[in-house]
C-alpha cells in the first residue's frame, strides 16, 4: 500500500474523486497567483494555494479589479470541495491516515475521519480555532495534543463511485427532522446543552441522521442544507 505526505494524498484524492473541479481549482490558483518562491502554474499552483504557499495580486485588490476578485469565492468553496473529499475518503475507508505522539515516537496512531474533519473545518476560519494542520511539517495539533510525521496510505482503488456505497439523502426528509429538532433543543449556542452549541454541532448531527437511515452526503453538503435551514427558522 504506498504511503504519502498529507498534502499530497489530498491531492491525489481529488484528482481520483472530482478531477474537474481539481482541475478548476488549479485553473483559478494559476491565475489568483502569486505563489511564494515560485511561479507556479497549474497543478504546482493550485498545490500551493492548497498549503497556503501562494499570495493574492495586492494589486489588483487594491485596485478593485473585479475580474479578479470574483474569481476568490470559487476557488475558497473548491478548496472545500477538495478537502471534504479527502475527508469522505477516510470515512469510506479507502485511505488511513497516521502520525505520531511527541512523547511515543514508536507508536502509530490513526487519525479518525471525525478528528481531520475537525482539523480541516479549522482552516476555514481566521481566529479561534480549535485545531491546526501544518503542512510543511507534516503536523496536526488538536487543542493541545499534536501529532506529528503524518503520512496518508492508500488502501485502495479511489472511486467514490463503486462498490457499496449508502444511497443519496434524501433532503426533504433529513431537513424535517433537523427543523423538528431545532424546535426542541432552539438554535445552536453556548447556552444548549452539550453537543448543540454551534454549527459543526449541528452539522454532526445531520450525520448521525444520515448514517442511521445508512444514506451519504459529503460534509460540505451537510453544511449547505444546514445552512439552508439555519437561515430560514432564524
Amino acid at each position: 500500500m504506498e504511503s504519502m505526505r498529507l498534502a499530497d494524498a489530498v491531492v491525489a484524492v481529488a484528482k481520483a474523486t472530482s478531477p474537474e473541479k481539481w482541475s478548476r481549482y488549479c485553473e483559478l490558483a494559476s491565475k489568483i497567483k502569486v505563489c511564494i518562491g515560485t511561479e507556479a502554474e497549474g497543478e504546482a499552483a493550485g498545490l500551493a494555494r492548497l498549503t497556503r504557499h501562494s499570495k493574492e495580486d495586492l494589486t489588483a485588490i487594491l485596485e478593485g479589479d473585479p475580474e479578479y476578485l470574483a474569481m476568490f469565492p470559487e476557488a475558497y468553496d473548491l478548496k472545500c470541495v477538495v478537502l471534504d473529499l479527502f475527508v469522505e475518503a477516510m470515512r469510506s475507508n479507502q485511505i488511513s491516515v497516521t502520525g505520531f505522539d511527541p512523547d511515543h515516537p514508536t507508536r502509530r496512531i490513526t487519525i479518525a475521519a471525525e478528528m481531520m474533519d475537525i482539523a480541516v473545518d479549522a482552516m476555514r476560519v481566521s481566529e479561534g480555532a480549535n485545531a491546526k494542520l501544518d503542512w510543511d511539517e507534516s503536523t496536526i495539533q488538536f487543542g493541545h495534543r499534536t501529532l506529528v510525521g503524518v503520512r496518508v496510505t492508500m488502501k485502495k482503488a479511489l472511486d467514490t463511485q463503486k462498490g457499496g456505497r449508502p444511497p443519496v439523502a434524501d433532503w426533504d426528509v433529513i431537513e424535517h427532522l433537523l427543523r423538528l429538532e431545532i424546535k426542541k433543543k432552539g438554535l445552536p449556542s453556548p447556552d444548549n446543552e452539550e453537543g448543540w452549541w454551534t454549527k459543526a454541532d449541528v452539522c454532526r448531527s445531520v450525520a448521525d441522521m444520515l448514517d442511521a437511515r445508512n444514506e451519504h452526503a459529503a460534509p460540505s453538503t451537510i453544511r449547505d442544507h444546514v445552512n439552508a435551514v439555519l437561515k430560514g427558522v432564524k
